[in-house]
């Protein structure tokens, strides 16, 4: 999982430090939560795709979990305990990422755009 955010860092390195910290964030909860509730057999193969430019980031990570549904994203909450250790990834995600889709049975795709005005 390290290797995966140093890796969407090095991609990043020229952009904006606030556009990174986001991407970063987002791609932090996504994959703790893959690692975190996958099945004890299950393969954790995933696929992160990153298109910047000057105006814009758009990351892509496809996970293989079928847990996380567009019902649980949109019902996240922050925990009413303010210093839980857990219970914060889905409402960062849902909250940082612009659009999340469930692709078939093969997992989740979790799309994060960043879009600068002209």
């Amino acid at each position: 999982m390290l290797d995966a955010l140093a890796w969407i860092e090095g991609v990043l390195s020229g952009s904006d430090s606030d556009r990174v910290d986001r991407a970063l964030l987002v791609a932090g909860e996504v994959l703790a939560n893959a690692v975190e509730h996958r099945g004890e057999n299950d393969a954790l193969e995933m696929h992160i795709s990153i298109r910047t430019t000057d105006r814009q980031l758009d990351m892509s990570i496809v996970e293989p979990s079928r847990e996380v549904t567009l019902e649980r994203l949109e019902a996240a909450t922050l925990p009413e305990e303010a210093l839980a250790t857990s219970g914060r990834g889905l409402f960062l995600i849902r909250t940082l990422a612009d659009e999340i889709a469930t692709v078939g049975d093969s997992g989740t795709t979790y799309s994060f755009f960043e879009r600068e005005m002209p």
